[in-house]
Order: structure tokens, then C-alpha cells, then sequence
């Protein structure tokens, strides 16, 4: 099946009048929770995880090139490794962490028996990011670059990525690790930062609520790092966030121009390139996509029981709130998405092939 084949473009308001995603993304993720459920616990009933009724699901939106089939096994171990830390704490059982490993034994052997080299790359950068963020989790940062090295693995892009790969069923062909290090990183940067620029605000009300500065404790995120760097306050640092994050994007897009168009590879690796420098520009848009108004970051979008399978419903209902509001004309052929789009907001989405409101 051709990868466009299991696309949906779909009109999301408010924030973009076209994105990608995968039609199948709700039943996957549904069923990634029942697992959840069953190993972890009932709980957390407030914690959304990649829950977005408006927008799409998570994976739906930065994984959109999954097979259908291959799309729960991604949906499992995105849900199981970066969870809010909450999560682990909410549920119900007291034996939440033998549980969490009997679910991520579980979905590794899945993975290896579907695809055993791509399942191994998985294997391998989930453990080169557990390490890291072990390793360096109180470690001080003097500048940006500094902690770009470890947040871009702390993160998960590289673990993401690799989860992509197994998704599209895509083995790369032979390159040089060095060069390839240096045309993704604007890439994986873009994603961190991104992670950092949306998800501040939760983690700095709970970061101040629970009195840990005063406690001389650090967060974990480039917003903060700014702050204190720079002496600034909370939307100066943001903005100082934005405008590398922005810039990352547009240089990892000429990064992937400048190689397809060098033509250096040819015929069937030209082509798999080709998928793979796409599936990731769908990662950075559909991060921020997804990110506008996930009800992780947006107490105001959680007006529902998340464990529920309910995220159909909900969507139809907020199509029906945003569609009473527009000319049937407009809705139809997907104008007005954007009375809310990134120009406000703030973060730009320019990936070849996502057509977002700006």
C-alpha cells in the first residue's frame, strides 16, 4: 500500500487549514491504552497523554506514514516512555513499575518479531536516551548548543525516529554516521525545543508549586535555561526559545533540498531517502500541530475521560461548535482554520507537504 493511501488530509481547527495524519491513529491508540490499563492500572484519569480530539492523536500527526499495521506497536512505546511524570504516581496499583516493564517487555518482543532491524534500532536509542537523561539530569548548561547535545536525546527524537522507521517499515540505506548526524540534528533540535516551548507552562506552574526552585532544583526545560541565563522573564524566554526553533526547521528543510538535489543517490535509495527526510518534516509539523491544543498542555481541552476511547465523539463535537461559527463555503473547502494559527501562536510550520495556516 502507498504511503498516501493511509493519509487523511483533514481541515483542524483552528490551527491549520490542511495536516497530515493517519485515519487509523484512534482505534491504535485506544487499544495502546487498554494495555496501559491492564499492566499499569486504571489511572491516571487526567493524565491525556497524546490525546488531541481537535487536532489528532499524537502519532496520528507526527507519525502519519505508519503502515496501519504497524501502527499500534509505535503508539505503545511513545505512550510508555514519555508519559508525564505524573503518571507513574496516579494510578492505582503499587507495583506501577514492574507493571511498566512487563508492558515494555512485551511490546519489545512484538516489535522484534515484526521487524527485527528496525525493532533493534528502537532498542538501541531507548537505551542511549534512559542513559542520558540518568546521566545527566542535573547537569548545568552553559548555552543553548550545550544543552541541545543532551536534551535532543533526553527528548526522545531519536527514539521517535526510530519508532517512524519501524512504522513505514523503512531500513535505511548505508551512510556515514557523522554525515548523517549533522543533516538530522537541525531536525531533532527543532522537535526539542519545540517540546520545551509548549509544554513550559504545565511544568513551570508545577515546578514553582511544589517550591523546588526555592529549593535550588532545575528544570529540564530551554525556557527556564533562558530565564536564568539571561536574567529574563517567562514570555521574553519563550520568544528567545522560538526564534532558534524556527530556525532549526527551515535549516534542516535546506539540509534535505540540498542532498535529494545534489543527485548524489539514485533509484530505490534516492526514493527511501526521499520517505524518510518526508516522515520526519510530518514530525516537526505534526509536533506542533499536535501541541497547540493537547489537552496535556491545555487544562481547558480536558473535558473528557481519556481512558474512555472516546476521542470520535469529541471530535465530531468540536467540529460541530467550530463549524456553527463559519460559512458552510468556507468549512467546506477548509478556509478559516486559521483564525488561531501559528502567526498568533507564535511557531512556524513551513514542512514541504503540510499546508498550515499561518
Amino acid at each position: 500500500m502507498a504511503p498516501n493511501d493511509y493519509f487523511t488530509q483533514q481541515a483542524a481547527p483552528p490551527t491549520a487549514e490542511a495536516i497530515r495524519l493517519s485515519q487509523y491513529a484512534h482505534t491504535e491508540a485506544a487499544e495502546a491504552r487498554q494495555d496501559w490499563i491492564k499492566y499499569i492500572g486504571s489511572g491516571p484519569v487526567g493524565e491525556y497523554g497524546g490525546c488531541n480530539p481537535a487536532d489528532g492523536y499524537f502519532c496520528a500527526l507526527v507519525l502519519p506514514m505508519c503502515k496501519p499495521e504497524r501502527l499500534r506497536l509505535p503508539t505503545t512505546p511513545n505512550g510508555t516512555t514519555t508519559p508525564h511524570t505524573d503518571a507513574f504516581t496516579l494510578g492505582r496499583r503499587t507495583n506501577i513499575e514492574s507493571d511498566r516493564k512487563q508492558l515494555q517487555a512485551k511490546t519489545i518482543q512484538q516489535l522484534l518479531r515484526t521487524d527485527k532491524p528496525c525493532a533493534e534500532r528502537i532498542i538501541n536509542t531507548w537505551k542511549t536516551m534512559l542513559a542520558t537523561t540518568l546521566k545527566q539530569k542535573s547537569t548545568s548548561f552553559s548555552n543553548l548548543d550545550e544543552y541541545l547535545t543532551f536534551r535532543i536525546v533526553d527528548t526522545g527524537a531519536p527514539f521517535v525516529e526510530a519508532t517512524m522507521l519501524f512504522g513505514m517499515g523503512l531500513t535505511l540505506p548505508n551512510h556515514s554516521k557523522p554525515w548523517f548526524d549533522e543533516t538530522t540534528r537541525p531536525c531533532f533540535a527543532s522537535l526539542a525545543l519545540a517540546n520545551d516551548y509548549f509544554s513550559f507552562d504545565r511544568e513551570y506552574a508545577e515546578f514553582c508549586l511544589k517550591g523546588r526552585e526555592e529549593k535550588g532544583e532545575k528544570l529540564i526545560n530551554a525556557v527556564w535555561l533562558c530565564m536564568k541565563w539571561h536574567g529574563v522573564g517567562p514570555e521574553v524566554a519563550k520568544g528567545m526559545v522560538r526564534e532558534p526553533c524556527n530556525g532549526y526547521e527551515r535549516e534542516f528543510l535546506r539540509r534535505c533540498e540540498g542532498f535529494l538535489g545534489e543527485g548524489e543517490v539514485g533509484g530505490e535509495d534516492r526514493e527511501k531517502w526521499g520517505m524518510y527526510f518526508r516522515g520526519l518534516q510530518h514530525q516537526v509539523s505534526g509536533n506542533v500541530v499536535w501541541s497547540l491544543r493537547c489537552p496535556r498542555y491545555h487544562p481547558e481541552e480536558r473535558g473528557f475521560d481519556p481512558n474512555a476511547g472516546v476521542e470520535d465523539q469529541v471530535t465530531k463535537r468540536i467540529r460541530k461548535e467550530y463549524v456553527g461559527g463559519k460559512n458552510s463555503g468556507d468549512v467546506e473547502d477548509g478556509r478559516g482554520w486559521g483564525s488561531m494559527g501559528f502567526g498568533e501562536r507564535g511557531l512556524e510550520v513551513t514542512s514541504p507537504g503540510v499546508e498550515v495556516a499561518m
